[in-house]
């Protein structure tokens, strides 16, 4: 067996359930470049593409995305396979039954969607550690950065042209993304406009962030390949994070990377992207960091917050950073302990609400369990634990506002990104 770095040990991992080998980790051995960066950028650009190929007349439903998106899954699974372990699979199959018993049983109104959510953590977390190099980890973000950045002035100098190679609010249409109620508003409202209905600020909203864009780009939020503005943001901010992460190994190329990936949170009004980006320079800048304990609390004072929003509405519901969580505060205030333990549907919408969803298909105490096995996983470095306290963060503020941090756009190179960061190889590069 390969030598460990110093301070890995096996006692150091005794109790970390989350999808990590506890015995016989293979230091030595990582993977060819070409595999990192095929799955990593399928799950940016697997949308646009089959986007693109709807808008030029093939047939791409719902069943056609599910496909492509289980081959990335499966690529991933097969090149971090020997990063899976029995504990792993062992939670995999549990969770399964639960989730498939609790909707034949008990709560039919369950998404069974959510066992995808579940399990892209355990895929692309494994499929890190199987990389485990983070030199590669940075190849790969600075590829996927300049493919968005190139995606992002394309569409900004070149509208019209954009929305000819992608019908957005067709493609989402079709694959069960809108309703037909909000397809057909938004045709009357402006028959020209393909993009997703989240791709415009309204005149009284304007710009958050970036405001000075407003004379290039007007109220229009890119969504560079992604589709839709929020996970373009979101990306960005992940990459942003990542790459002060690994600031002092790289030096002035991540500077470079780092302003491309700021420029695409501005064209896409990425507030809480914005977030993660001065949650990064203060983490890493003050050498903060948070133990398992603190992090495992993050989203219960989150969702203290929101309930407070909620019982006293502080504000208005609207599209605005404060409305949207006052709408998740609300939703959450109206809740049942059924309703908090997925054994009946959420007798409110779940629009904008991240936990709301999350827990109306996954139930509290199983959440917690998984959240669980991501705050605890042994001893880590200071390097190590700042990067999972700036995924805690970003996540827990997602969330707040919405789902879509769970979408593989967005959530692949995250949990990818830990497995890398908590990979033994990381005290060897």
């Amino acid at each position: 067996m390969a030598a460990r770095p110093p301070g890995a040990d096996m006692s150091d991992r005794a109790g970390t359930v989350f999808p990590i080998p506890l015995s016989d980790v293979r230091v030595d051995e990582g993977l060819p470049a070409w595999t990192v960066h095929a799955v990593i950028c399928s799950t940016i650009l697997l949308n646009f593409v089959l986007c693109m190929l709807r808008t030029r007349g093939l047939p791409v439903g719902a069943n056609a995305v599910a496909a492509c998106e289980v081959a990335t899954y499966a690529m991933a699974l097969y090149w971090a396979r020997r990063e899976i372990t029995l504990g792993a699979v062992g939670v995999a199959i549990g969770m399964a039954l639960y989730v498939l018993s609790l909707r034949t049983l008990v709560n039919p109104g369950l998404d069974p969607k959510i066992l995808r959510d579940v399990a892209i953590p355990f895929i692309f977390v494994a499929f890190g550690r199987a990389c485990g190099n983070p030199e590669q980890a940075d190849r790969v973000v600075y590829w996927a950065v300049g493919i968005v950045t190139a995606g992002a002035l394309f569409e900004v100098y070149f509208p019209e042209s954009y929305s000819k190679l992608v019908d957005i609010l067709t493609f989402y249409y079709e694959r069960g993304g809108l309703s037909g109620v909000s397809f057909e508003q938004v045709v009357r409202a402006d028959p020209g406009n393909t993009l997703y209905t989240g791709g415009t600020r309204t005149v009284d909203e304007g710009r958050t962030v970036g405001s000075y864009l407003g004379d290039l780009i007007g109220n229009h939020r890119v969504s560079s390949v992604f589709l839709e503005p929020v996970s373009s943001a979101a990306f960005s901010g992940i990459a942003f994070g990542w790459m002060v992460h690994r600031f002092s190994s790289k030096g002035i190329i991540n500077v470079v990377f780092m302003f491309l990936a700021t420029l695409d949170i501005l064209l896409a009004d990425g507030r809480l992207a914005s977030m993660t980006c001065l949650a990064a320079l203060v983490i890493y800048l003050l050498g903060m960091s948070l133990n398992g304990i603190a992090l495992f609390c993050l989203p219960f004072v989150a969702l203290g917050l929101l309930l407070l929003d909620g019982a006293y509405s502080f504000g208005t519901i609207d599209n605005g950073l404060f409305g949207r969580l006052l709408m998740s505060g609300t939703v959450l205030h109206s809740w049942s302990i059924e309703e908090w333990l997925a054994l009946k549907p959420s007798a409110m919408g779940l629009v904008d609400c991240g936990y709301g969803w999350l827990l109306s298909n996954l139930g509290l105490i199983p959440t917690a369990a998984l959240w669980s096995l991501f705050c605890f996983q042994g001893r880590l470095t200071l390097k190590q634990r700042q990067w999972l306290t700036l995924m805690a963060l970003y996540f827990v503020l997602s969330l707040s506002v919405g789902p879509a941090s769970l979408s593989v756009k967005t959530a692949g190179l995250a949990w990818f990104l830990c497995g890398v960061a908590t990979s033994p190889r990381w005290n060897a590069a």
